[in-house]
């Protein structure tokens, strides 16, 4: 950040006249110009990670960096087990084996028995075998599987399954997957260093896609307070709950909630849903986003990009009216201007502007005003008020100003001013 001459010389004069005062109101005022993009109240979830060098779905260490700066603190990740069960950052092994080149996964790995455990959670494994014993539980015989081909690809939820098999291909372990760049350039994420990153990050949130056990994410993530989970089933939401933890429930559970969604969602006490944005095409859907930021509950949408023209901003400028927020691949401009509209800095102390009008209200009599743009030049300074509320008119198109406002404490505010 650049502070112009004009900016020291001034700040020089303020501390002639009281250097504890400005030097605090300056520390501030450069704090607030590095940080008023930032969306901590994360509207805007970096989707995957976040696109990095043009390229989305990395779910990679250097993807989060980015979106960090860029402005995001909520950050979702695929997060997919290896075949011992360890959770690694990825949207699907078919899209791993694609960025990665890898085919090597897909090859011969011989059991070291006749009979292989293998926990899954929601993954679709490929397995050449005479017979699969699939196992509800641990001891009762559910289904036996005959193979039709060398190759069957069957889906699981949460089951153990007794695979009688020569060979198991399609899931590495977590060892194999982190020898793997991506795109040759990418770092690939295991549980450790989601944590570190999370830990370096404290002002971070992590949103999980795919994973659909909270118990196991709580006990691996380092702090359950930022994790947000994407939740696919009835008893995940139910375990949610029951542990405290962040969830939204999915577009596909939604489906299953009968007719009247938001009497269910209402009377369910359900804090979100994460759906596609197509389903806004539907009249009916659109009347329930409507319905369900009415009723502070809030609405996600993914598939941002998935049609031409149907980007971050288009979503910003035509449809946030009916959702709370999206899943982005990249931060946009405009993005500022939402999380960086009218504030509130304290509880005795609310700042208004809308149509060029400033507004102040404060429990305690305001004695003085000053703003500044975000060089730090001062632009106007009304002394002398001696009141519980202030109106002005502002004609200001350069975006961001700085509000100092003095009364029994010294307020730091900010407002955008662009059109």
């Amino acid at each position: 950040m650049v502070i112009t001459n004009y900016c020291w010389q001034h700040y020089r004069e303020l501390l002639k006249s009281n250097m504890r005062y400005y030097l605090t109101f300056f520390f501030a005022l450069l704090f607030i110009i590095n940080a008023y993009s930032i969306d901590y109240d994360g509207r805007f979830i970096a989707h995957s990670g976040g696109e990095i060098d043009g390229i989305t779905y990395t779910n990679s260490l250097e993807a989060l960096n980015y979106s960090y700066d860029k402005g995001f603190r909520y950050f979702e990740l695929d997060l997919v087990e290896d075949v011992y069960g360890n959770v690694l950052a990825a949207h699907d092994w078919n899209h791993w084996k694609s960025i990665t080149r890898c085919d090597s996964v897909y090859q011969t790995q011989k059991c070291d028995t006749t009979t292989t455990i293998v926990k899954l959670d929601s993954v679709s494994i490929s397995i050449n075998c005479d017979t699969a014993f699939v196992i509800d539980g641990v001891d009762t015989l559910n289904t036996i599987i005959e193979c039709d081909t060398s190759y069957t690809t069957v889906e699981y939820d949460t089951l153990i399954t007794n695979i009688d098999c020569n060979t198991i291909s399609h899931i590495p372990t977590e060892e194999h997957f982190l020898t793997h760049k991506l795109y040759n350039k990418y770092t690939p994420l295991n549980m450790d260093m989601i944590n570190q990153w999370f830990s370096e990050h404290t002002d971070a949130v992590l949103v999980t896609d795919k994973i659909n056990d909270p118990e196991k994410m709580s006990s691996l993530f380092v702090d359950d307070s930022r994790l947000y989970m994407e939740l696919f089933s009835f008893e995940a939401i139910e375990k949610a709950k029951t542990l405290g933890i962040n969830y939204m429930m999915s577009e596909n559970v939604l489906y299953m909630t009968g007719n009247n969604k938001l009497e269910y969602l209402i009377d369910n006490e359900i804090p979100a849903i994460a759906v596609s944005r197509r389903l806004i095409d539907n009249e009916q859907y659109k009347a329930l986003f409507s319905d369900c930021t009415a009723n502070d509950i809030k609405v996600w949408f993914f598939h941002v990009n998935y049609d031409i023209g149907k980007d971050e901003k288009y979503v910003y400028e035509n449809e946030m009216q009916y959702i709370y927020g999206m899943y982005a691949d990249k931060w946009i401009d405009e993005f500022e201007v939402k999380v960086s509209a009218q504030e509130i800095y304290s509880d005795n102390l609310k700042v208004y502007y809308a149509e060029n009008l400033l507004t102040i209200e404060s429990d305690k009599e305001i004695k003085s005003i000053s703003l500044y743009n975000v060089s730090g030049k001062l632009l106007a300074h009304y002394d002398n008020i001696n009141s519980l509320d202030f109106q002005t008119l502002i004609e200001n198109n350069d975006g961001l100003m700085i509000l100092q406002i003095v009364s029994t404490d010294v307020f730091i505010a900010k407002i955008h001013t662009k059109k």
